[in-house]
């Protein structure tokens, strides 16, 4: 069997076609007809005097093996016997060897095997399985190599918090041991003894709100060894090749930690602004000469590891400034990022170097300059990736711009007013003619978003007007991703006074009109919700609440029964999730919709207008009566359009019905 088995896997590697599927079948029926069969290719695998192509092609059809052979199954086109425990028995006892094998790439594919045989036999059926772990973590490199992947399938896929008690206090020791040994260990063993552990803490973030003792019990003993540990890889900002992957590891799993467990850490996250900080400024140097300007006879590499994720220069500074990102939002550090003085806190000088430092590291790379200087559907998508690597680049002059636009904004709350009108002003002459650049308008009108959400509405009004016409004008040539930014930047604009908002009533709905057209002849998905059915739904709303409130009725005032992660995610105008609760709720309770429609023509007051105001009284738009337009609009639609009304709520339907009824 050994010589058809090892002959079989040859024969699928052959260049022949015909060759390779005629010894594909053989293998199927082997694996069907004699149980044996795996015996043999976990011989094959693990055996260093074989050819290590056919080694490898063992290794991976032992693992198809496992997965479709190792327990009986049955549905509607396969029946699979049970492999025969004697078998089993052999292979668990053969197949741990391979995971020391000199050659990484066995080591890696007999880890796999391994970690699959024990989704199904661990504990029962291998009950030594983790005393033969512990005791390869002491083994040699190649071997400390290969359990560490046999712990990190087995963290994802098969530990639980009934396991907690078992393989803490033997495993997170062990861990910490490899990690803190450069003298024995290799990097990329250190970094990976750190992926397994913090695997384990994301499970025990998972079953902590069932379980909050375990918090207690299995991490908040360890934390201060692990920290010291962190702080000890973050004391120097250097950045070597073998140091790489490790410092990438710290900063993701002390992100994790302090996302997951800020009660736990508050005692340790400020002891790590300081060493972060310093590498934030000690790599302005290296990422301006790597990849801004960026020689031509320059060729960078990137480091790939065996998961296939990259651990390169971007990648680690994603983490130093995600690190940064966290600490903003906790009001424990509120006092750094602020130029405000805080009662009992010393303010420190730390913003203004933070601004500095981050509009060194907000330029974009050459790769992209092009692609999101003509392109501005290339650079929504990318920017709303919300990955600090998105901007870590180099800029064109108007790029850096607009993004300077929008940092600014995110900070308009301490500007004095002379920086708040300056950048205002800059932001809505963005909007014009004058500049060209797709990208930097798109920055301007997200800027304008966070200003109109932050800012008092008397600093708004002067430029309310202008700020309309720009958003209108732009949406002339907008795609379809931009026009639904557009859109809600519009309803934001339109809100900050509702006199200066009433004279725009017809682009307003000309361009309301012409995206419901769009839609009707195209139907574009924003998200799983066409747009024209969510335009729908919101002005069904809105018109049943004015019917509601004429006739004394209780209102239907809410959001539309689309799901909440449907709609257009604004998590960016606000750096706290309470925060951004808030806003949603403001938004849901004070529509622009709703606004146009309580304040119709005869309710202007021309007390409030100076002699030029008052002319525009005598236009003919203010006498339109815009409930009764959009009523006989929404009629036509169910007319026309009748496929979008099986997209309606029955209590929608049974308003949408109502009003047209009023209408007749």
């Amino acid at each position: 069997m050994e010589a058809v088995v090892f002959e079989t896997l040859a024969a699928c590697l052959s260049p022949d076609p015909a060759i390779r599927r005629a010894a594909e079948f053989r293998g199927s029926e082997l694996a069907k007809q004699h149980p044996e069969y795996a015996q043999w290719l976990t011989h094959i695998a693990v055996t260093p005097s074989y050819p290590l192509s056919e080694r490898q092609l063992a290794a991976v059809s032992l693992k198809l093996y496992v997965e479709t052979h190792w327990q009986a199954r049955s549905d509607e086109l396969v029946s699979v016997a049970d492999t025969p425990e004697e078998v089993k028995r052999h292979i668990r006892a053969s197949i741990l060897k391979g995971i020391s094998d000199p050659i990484k790439q066995i080591r890696v594919l007999i880890a796999y095997v391994v970690a699959k045989i024990a989704h199904f036999d661990w504990p029962e059926a291998w009950p030594n399985l983790f005393e033969v772990i512990l005791e390869g973590l002491r083994g040699d490199p190649e071997r400390v190599h290969g359990v560490m992947r046999v712990l990190a399938e087995f963290m994802r896929d098969d530990l639980t918090d009934q396991h907690f008690e078992y393989f803490a206090p033997a495993l997170l020791p062990e861990l910490l041991r490899i990690f803190s040994n450069a003298n024995d260990y290799r990097p990329r063993d250190r970094a990976r003894a750190l992926g397994v552990f913090r695997d384990f803490t994301a499970i025990l973030y998972f079953v902590s709100e069932e379980h909050p003792q375990s918090v207690l019990n299995y991490l908040d003993p360890v934390l201060p060894s692990w920290m010291e540990a962190f702080l000890k890889i973050l004391s120097t900002p250097n950045i070597s090749t073998d140091l790489l992957p490790v410092k990438h590891e710290v900063l993701r799993t002390l992100c994790n930690l302090i996302k997951q467990f800020p009660k736990s850490m508050s005692a340790y996250t400020p002891r790590f602004v300081e060493p972060i900080w310093q590498h934030l400024l000690h790599f302005q140097d290296k990422y301006l000469c790597e990849l801004v300007n960026v020689s031509q006879d320059y060729h960078r590499t990137e480091d790939v590891d065996s998961d296939g994720e990259v651990l390169g220069f971007e990648s680690l500074l994603y983490s130093l400034l995600e690190f940064m990102k966290l600490v903003a939002k906790k009001k424990a550090f509120r006092h750094l990022f602020s130029l405000k003085n805080t009662p009992g806190q010393v303010v420190a000088n730390l913003l203004p170097d933070l601004v500095a430092v981050c509009l060194t590291y907000f330029q974009i790379t050459a790769d992209l300059e092009e692609a999101w200087t003509n392109d501005m559907n290339q650079y929504i998508l990318d920017d709303e990736e919300e990955a600090l690597n998105y901007s870590v680049r180099i800029a064109v002059e108007e790029l850096l711009m607009g993004r300077a636009l929008w940092f600014a904004s995110q900070f308009a709350d301490a500007l004095s007013p002379t920086l708040k009108s300056q950048y205002l002003g800059a932001a809505v002459q963005a909007l014009g003619p004058t500049v060209e650049n797709a990208a930097v308008k798109i920055s301007a009108v997200k800027a304008l978003m966070a200003f109109c959400a932050i800012v008092e509405s008397s600093s708004l009004i002067p430029y309310q007007a202008v700020m309309i016409e720009g958003i209108v004008g732009l949406s002339n040539t907008a795609s379809d991703e931009a026009l639904c930014l557009l859109l809600e930047a519009l309803s934001l604009v339109a809100k900050v006074n509702e006199e200066v908002a009433a004279r725009y009533v017809e682009p307003i709905t000309t361009l309301l009109l012409k995206v419901w057209e769009q839609g009707a002849e195209e139907p574009t998905e924003y998200t799983s919700v066409p747009f024209p059915v969510k335009a729908l739904k919101l002005l069904l709303i809105e018109l049943q609440h004015q019917t509601d409130s004429q006739l004394g009725r209780p209102t239907m005032r809410g959001t539309p029964d689309f799901d909440d992660d449907e709609i257009t995610d604004k998590s960016w105008l606000s750096g706290d999730e309470e925060e951004d609760d808030e806003w949603e709720d403001a938004v849901a309770k004070d529509t622009f919709l709703q606004g146009v429609l309580d304040r119709g023509p005869d309710e202007l007051d021309p007390g409030g207008y100076d002699d030029t105001d008052s002319e525009l009284l005598k236009d003919p738009l203010y006498q339109v009566d815009l409930k009764a337009y959009l009523t006989g609009f929404l009629a036509n639609i169910a007319r026309t359009e009748p496929h979008l009304l099986q997209q309606l709520s029955d209590a929608e339907a049974r308003t949408l019905h109502a009003l047209i009824g009023q209408s007749q």
